[in-house]
């Protein structure tokens, strides 16, 4: 994750609709680990680590 360019609060706004409406058209949470990932949580960076680890524990193994 620290090897993530910095993005333009215009940039996260547009990844952040872009990967809800991926995650409502398809269900796949693959999605919403993508937005975590990139959401800054005001500087703290392990947050989006731990929900984005837990988040991807729920996804079926295939």
């Amino acid at each position: 994750m620290d090897d993530q360019p910095t993005k333009t609060d215009a940039e996260l706004k547009l990844l952040m609709k872009a990967c809800w409406n991926k995650y409502q058209l398809s269900g796949d949470i693959t999605h919403l680990i993508e937005a975590v990932r990139a959401a800054p949580f005001f500087g703290e960076r392990e947050l989006a680590s731990e929900i984005a680890r837990l988040l991807n524990s729920l996804k079926p193994v295939v």
